[in-house]
């Protein structure tokens, strides 16, 4: 059995003539112990074979580097999710598949490793994204990361975005009511809230989910305490914008009469006496009420009803 013997010496570079210098110095086969001077087309052979190929490629044998940079963990996407790969090599990289819950969807054979994907391509809910590179030599690495996909980014709708009370009496109330709408895909989440006196959330407040189309009715409460213009602003979340409103209390009617009692004295039976007294709205609003009798000998004779 005839072996080959060759310097086992560390070539200075990693290029062609670094690598096939050692073969030079190979001069001897030996074949059932006796040395042998091979014929110099034998000893050309290995470099002939060596200058062929790239000497990266003969000697390669670390897989390639993956760096994910899209998509970024802990990040929801929507419609689309965009892919964009750092792979290198100390050779050449062959191929690099990208596939989702181990179906593959994408291969690059080339750079740049950048492609968005559309959510039809790899459906929705929590994926795994596993990337593989491969090299020209075979070797292969992977990586992998978990994403969020969804088929449509929310969308939120207010409706009014504004509340007008108007004049509501001091010790009384009034409520109005404003919507907040889903108009996108996935799910709108957010909290309704105030901090202002004279207005309260009666119903509606508090944190909300809303899948695509679903709908919240906010109902607002404005109480006066006291007089004047009242302002409130209140928060509907991060991708909402904020409902204003905007009230006057208003201090209520006030009804006086003067005077109270009415005395006709003396009068002659079959006669008449007239008096009167009168009623006045000392505050503000409107005084509303019925004046009424029903009594013999008396008659309203005007300001009745």
């Amino acid at each position: 059995m005839s072996s080959l013997n060759r310097k086992q010496s560390r070539p200075e570079s990693r290029d062609c003539q670094g690598v096939t210098a050692p073969f030079r110095a190979v001069s001897l086969i030996k074949r059932g112990g006796l040395p042998l001077r091979t014929s110099r087309s034998l000893l050309l052979l290995p470099l002939a074979i060596l200058t062929l190929f790239n000497c990266e490629y003969l000697f390669d044998i670390e897989p390639p580097k993956i760096d994910v940079v899209k998509p970024k963990a802990g990040i929801s996407y929507f419609n689309t999710l965009p892919c964009q790969l750092k792979v290198t090599d100390n050779y050449k990289v062959e191929r690099v598949e990208v596939l989702i819950d181990g179906e593959s969807v994408y291969e690059f054979t080339k750079e740049p490793y950048t492609v968005d994907l559309s959510v039809s391509r790899t459906g929705t809910g929590t994926k795994t994204l596993k990337v593989v590179a491969h090299d020209r030599v075979g070797n292969w690495s992977e990586a992998q990361r978990e994403v969020k996909l969804y088929p449509e980014k929310p969308a939120c709708s207010v409706s009014p975005t504004s509340l007008n009370f108007g004049y509501v009496t001091v010790g009384s109330s009034k409520d109005l009511s404003f919507t907040i709408t889903n108009t996108g895909g996935g799910t709108l989440t957010g909290t309704v809230s105030e901090a202002c006196s004279h207005y309260s959330i009666v119903s509606g407040s508090g944190s909300y989910s809303l899948g695509a189309g679903q709908t919240l009715t906010v109902k607002v409460r404005f109480a006066p305490t006291s007089t004047g213009t009242k302002t409130c602003t209140i928060s509907t979340g991060t991708d909402c914008g904020n409902v204003s409103a905007t009230g006057n209390g208003v201090q209520g009617p006030v009804c006086s009469v003067s005077p109270t009692t009415l005395d006709f004295g003396d009068v002659t039976v079959g006669s008449s006496k007239d008096l009167s007294f009168t009623i006045t709205n000392t505050g503000s609003g409107t005084l509303t009420g019925s004046v009424s009798e029903a009594c013999s000998h008396y008659s309203i004779v005007s300001g009745s009803g």
